[in-house]
């Protein structure tokens, strides 16, 4: 019901009219109404904790304060009834503000004694009386006036409260503290009566003379003065114990038999319901006994005051500090629970207790509640997003429906409820809301009202499908149907009969109400929009209806719609659910698990039981088997296991794959290599077309298989007529896991290679591979990434980086050995040591791909050194033998090109070569160092790119015929390329060592006598200056006594010194090494020379030309003595010395 509802959430808050505690208040008046006023506030802003019973009560009070003249009707006393008991006053003062004792006899004495006479003899009323002694003080007669009065009032000296000036003085406190003292007290005495009479008449409801509504109204006043008070927690708790109460009475009495009923109970069952809104019942300031004593009055009022305490409460958290983010939709839910709890309770006592209230009266009650409810809620949050209250949602939206379904079958006419009769009903009400005359205006439209039920039906449905309620959003859907059946609304009805009978096949209903239902849907289905609902539901009857001619009728109509249908397309049966199971059922007979090997025919035998009417032609089982992986083992009921290994651990264990869901995937030995790598295989198993009978059949499904490995059953399919139709048959029964094994042992591949290969040249390696199973011709790609540098020769003798090798049929276990022809290319990272390096190709073969790994050492070692002096720059390239490989190879060197790659210059322009000084190439022997020197054509201290190029051939080191396939080495040309920078730093000193003896007329230098080693130093840049000179040999020939000394460069460029060494051997040595370094001073300089009074250091090392660099020097042997024994004269090392000298 779509009604505009007026009010919002600041009106509903403004509805609740709260208690206010009465202070009555006689005497002077003059300056009194400060302290009243400061009082009030007071009390509002600072909530008062009560202890009560020795306890301190849950939740701090607030006193909303409202003082009047005094009134002796307004005393606690024995004559109040529980209606009286809020409008009591909790406290009443007497104020005295007399100037003298004078003044206070004859002017106050005789009021307040007899204002004492009243509330002294009344046991519970509390009283003060207030002494404003501001006038007395200012006349000096206070302490007088002050006498008198105690001397008054000796028994009761507590009670008087004096105050003085204003509320900013001191004595305000004490005022303060001894009126919440006087209200509390009230408040434990009022508290502690009103429950006792609450206990009393609560226990009375099966006497006669008990009312229902009166003791309701008396607990719901109660729970309104702890609401006054902002006890919010407990007054909703008061309220939801009455909520119980009433509950319980009401069921208990209801199975009283007729005659024996309490009068009460009488009277509820003949009362009439009073149409209201949730509006106008928060307007009412309490419960009207006399007019509102049916059940659905009573939880109508009720329920009105839990939403208002509801709305109450939020407001004050939500003003509060720290008040959460969800707290608009945590009390959204609280109204919506309230108003489906109430709704359920009244509509089922008013069925149980016999109530005199008509459905159609109860269908208007439940929607303006329910519409109300929805409003009030969704001021606070949208309903449709309260997550806390989805059943309360799902049940109003659903009432709502119902409530207009029961309108809708209204009669127009007749001796019970009709539609003219509520329209009355509703416009006698006097509801403020003006939802009586809205609901009117609904019944007396029926375009209106269809409008309305179809709104409500979309509410409803959309709201339980958002829950999940599917099947309960499915039959308000069928019972919407049945109305628009009935009121010729057809074109809507049929998707609403249609989701009902799926929700029926969903929860597995097999009854002949089902089977009624699909047989009225049938005939309004049409052949080409639901052509295969049309056909499953024909074929649902065909197995389930009780009536045999019935069955067969719908098998007729099921075989002749599957004729009359497009035969080129294929029907897969899979709703209703349920058919295959129905239709056909399948087992395994006698099965034990299959061992078969790849190629081989494996056959399972079935039984299938038909409960079609008919035979069944053309029909064909096919059976599918997956290789078994976590998919298919995690589908069976009992508990799977695996087998995973641990390659961190090396451990192996069995594990369930229920635990193993969420752990890192490992190595499994239950698959394959290959199947870890690719998806699952699958066998498919079928038979011969055959027609099947009703009842029991055997059928045997075969097939060949394929691939290795394990294979369980995964799905069976019907085929039927002709292949038309697929049905998915389920629940296959066997006795054992339908299994079979394909054992088949891993191809291998290996190389037969125990040797390090060679680079830069023609090698040859044998590779094997092993068959696990009977393979066919095949094929294995040999390949390399072109980046590597390894070729490989193919059958037509052409070199590329892949390669394809026939393979011949092999059997299990059958193996082959072909030869494979490959070069690896030399490139600066090969020649520059001889270390052993890896290369890796691969090898593919069924699938699989083998990556396996050669070791290679370089032919040709090579190391290069530049060295430049004025202009020109020379490059020696020392290219050495690997040493213990190849040594019967020799290489030829043909041609060794060096050229230097200008950036500056068009490409056009050829580049410069250098020139080879040493034109002879020569062959290189094995264990044989040679040398290329060139003078490069450029100069300069930047780096310079050049470009080395150098071809070669092979022959035999030892002159033998060679095999027809060794030719392949001799008749290939080899080229070496390589590209560099070279940084040839600018030479700034030329050296020259020159090695003399220290002996007098000696020439030579003998081993194991001092000799001078003379530096000579020509600077290019002529200068003054002092260098650095170290020298550094072998100390197995030289003994170097002096390795470094401080030379001095004259103005010429000029230097010279000298150095002791003492060579250790007699023989050609080679010259020692010279460094240059420059120096750096510390300290003064004292006298002339560089060195006198300071510290030189060596400093960074500068490039230098050394000409006797790379060259040796003569050594003769030590001197012989003549004390020398003659058998060493005689002696082979004196003659080989005497012979080198």
């Amino acid at each position: 019901m779509d009604q505009k509802w007026r009010y919002d959430l600041a009106s509903l808050l403004r509805a609740h009219k709260p208690h206010q505690v009465t202070v009555t208040c006689k005497g002077s008046d003059n300056g009194f109404i400060a302290y009243q006023n400061a009082i009030t506030a007071r009390f509002l802003q600072q909530p008062v904790v009560w202890k009560r019973q020795g306890k301190p009560f849950p939740h701090p009070l607030t006193f909303s304060l409202k003082f009047c003249a005094f009134d002796e009707s307004l005393c606690f006393g024995p004559h109040m009834t529980y209606s009286d008991l809020p409008n009591i006053a909790y406290l009443h003062v007497f104020v005295i503000d007399s100037a003298s004792v004078d003044e206070y006899r004859t002017s106050v004495r005789y009021n307040v004694s007899e204002w004492f006479a009243k509330v002294s003899t009344k046991s519970d009323v509390q009283w003060l009386i207030i002494i404003d002694s501001t006038r007395a003080k200012e006349k000096k007669n206070r302490p007088a006036l002050i006498e008198r009065l105690k001397h008054d009032f000796s028994k009761h000296t507590s009670r008087l409260i004096e105050v003085s000036e204003s509320v900013e003085h001191g004595s305000f406190m004490g005022l303060v503290q001894a009126v919440q003292t006087a209200l509390l007290a009230h408040l434990d005495i009022l508290s502690d009566t009103w429950e006792a009479s609450l206990i009393t008449a609560r226990e009375k409801y099966i006497e006669m003379n008990w009312s229902l509504s009166t003791f309701c109204s008396s607990t719901m006043e109660f729970a309104r003065l702890y609401w006054s008070l902002g006890a919010y927690e407990h007054a909703m708790q008061m309220y939801d114990d009455l909520d119980v109460h009433l509950f319980d009475v009401i069921n208990k009495m209801a199975e009283e038999d007729a005659g024996r009923e309490p009068r009460w109970l009488v009277a509820l069952r003949a009362a009439s319901l009073p149409f209201r809104s949730l509006y106008s019942s928060f307007e009412q300031p309490k419960l009207d006994c006399k007019k509102d004593h049916s059940l659905v009055a009573i939880r109508h009022f009720l329920l009105a005051q839990q939403i208002l305490l509801s709305l109450s409460q939020y407001n004050a958290k939500h003003r509060s500090r720290g008040a959460p983010p969800s707290l608009r939709v945590d009390f959204a839910a609280l109204v919506l629970r309230y108003t489906h709890r109430v709704m359920n309770i009244v509509l089922e006592q008013s069925r149980t207790a016999l109530m005199n209230v008509s459905i159609a009266r109860l269908a208007c009650w439940c929607l303006v509640v329910s519409s109300e409810a929805l409003h009030i809620a969704g001021l606070l949050a949208d309903p449709s997003t309260v997550e806390g209250a989805a059943a309360a949602l799902c049940g109003i939206q659903t009432q709502r429906f119902y409530s207009m379904l029961d309108l809708a079958e209204l009669p127009e006419s007749g001796p019970s409820e009709t539609r003219s009769s509520l329209c009355e009903w509703l416009s006698a009400s006097d509801d403020s809301s003006g939802s009586g005359e809205y609901l009117r205006e609904v019944l007396q439209s029926p375009n209106n009202f269809a409008s309305q039920f179809f709104k409500a039906h979309e509410l409803a449905s959309a709201t339980l499908m958002q829950c999940g309620r599917t099947r309960q959003a499915a039959y308000i859907g069928w019972k919407m149907a049945e109305w628009m059946r009935r009121n010729d609304r057809d074109a809507g009805a049929l998707p609403l009969e249609l989701r009902f009978v799926s929700s029926l096949l969903e929860s597995g209903a097999k009854s002949q109400p089902v089977v009624d239902v699909m047989k009225r849907i049938v005939p309004h289905l049409k052949d080409d929009i639901d052509f295969e609902r049309s056909l499953s539901y024909r074929l649902y009857v065909a197995l389930h209806d009780s009536d045999e001619d019935e069955r067969k009728k719908f098998a007729e109509e099921f075989i002749e719609q599957l004729s009359n249908g497009d035969r080129t397309k294929k029907l897969s049966l899979a709703e209703p659910p349920g058919i295959p199971k129905d239709l056909f059922r399948a087992t395994v007979r006698g099965f034990t698990p299959i061992v078969q090997v790849p190629n081989g025919r494996v056959s399972i035998d079935f039984e299938v039981i038909s409960k079609f009417p008919f035979s069944i032609p053309n029909f064909c089982l096919r059976l599918k088997l997956r290789e078994v992986d976590e998919h298919v083992l995690s589908r069976r009921k009992g508990n799977v296991y695996d087998v995973h290994f641990s390659e961190r651990e090396q451990v192996a264990r069995v594990i369930t794959l229920s635990k193993s869901k969420h752990r890192r995937k490992s190595l499994s030995r239950s698959k394959s290599p290959v199947a870890s790598h690719r998806s699952g295989e699958e066998l498919l198993l079928t038979c011969s077309s055959q027609d099947l009978d009703p009842g029991s059949n055997e059928i045997i499904v075969s097939g060949l298989v394929q691939s290795r490995g394990c294979f369980i059953l995964d799905s069976v399919q019907a085929t039927l007529f002709d292949d038309m139709v697929s049905i998915g048959i389920d629940d296959v029964k066997t006795k054992r896991m339908v299994t079979i094994f394909v054992q088949s042992t891993p191809n291998k591949l290996w190389i037969d290679q125990s040797r390090d290969l060679l680079a830069g040249v023609v090698q040859r390696v044998n590779v094997t591979v092993e068959a696990g199973s009977m393979l066919d011709s095949s094929k294995v790609e040999v390949r390399s990434d072109p980046n590597d540098g390894i070729e490989f020769m193919g059958a037509d003798r052409t070199w590329s980086s892949n390669v394809s090798v026939e393979i011949p049929q092999l059997g299990p276990g059958g193996k082959h050995t072909f030869e494979l022809t490959l070069c690896l290319f030399m490139d600066s990272a090969f020649t520059a040591s001889p270390a052993v390096r890896k290369a890796k190709i691969s090898c593919e073969w069924f699938g699989r791909v083998w990556s396996l790994e050669l070791p290679f050492v370089a032919l040709l070692i090579m190391t290069s050194r530049t060295s430049m002096l004025e202009n020109k720059t020379l490059l020696e390239l020392e290219i050495a033998r690997a040493v213990g490989h190849a040594e019967q190879w020799t290489v030829v060197l043909e041609n060794a090109v060096i050229e230097a790659i200008d950036s500056s210059v068009t490409k056009e322009t050829p580049n410069q070569l250098g020139k080879l000084l040493n034109r002879d190439l020569g062959e290189l022997m094995p264990n044989v160092v040679s040398s290329l020197v060139w003078v490069l054509p450029l100069a300069g201290e930047l780096p310079i790119s050049h470009r080395l190029s150098i071809d070669y051939r092979v022959k035999p080191t030892k002159e033998t015929e060679l095999e027809s396939d060794d030719r392949m080495f001799l008749d290939r040309l080899y080229s070496y390329h390589d590209t560099f920078d070279l940084h040839v730093p600018k030479v700034g000193y030329e050296l020259c060592a020159q090695m003399l003896s220290q002996q007098p007329g000696a020439q030579l230098c003998r081993a194991g006598t001092a000799c001078d080693l003379v530096i000579s130093l020509r600077s290019m840049v002529p200068c003054v200056e002092i260098l650095y000179i170290v020298l550094d040999a072998d100390e197995k020939l030289w003994k170097v006594t002096e390795r470094a000394k401080v030379i001095q460069v004259k103005e010429s460029g000029l230097g010279q010194i000298a150095f002791s060494i003492v060579p250790c051997a007699a023989g050609f040595l080679p010259y020692p090494s010279v460094s240059v370094y420059s120096c750096n001073s510390i300290g003064p300089r004292l006298g002339e020379t560089w060195t006198e009074g300071v510290d030189i250091l060596p400093g960074n090392l500068l490039p230098s030309f050394l000409r006797t660099g790379g060259k040796q020097i003569r050594v003769l042997g030590a001197c012989q003595t003549e004390q020398e024994p003659v058998e060493q004269k005689k002696g082979l090392k004196h003659k080989l010395g005497k012979l080198f000298d």
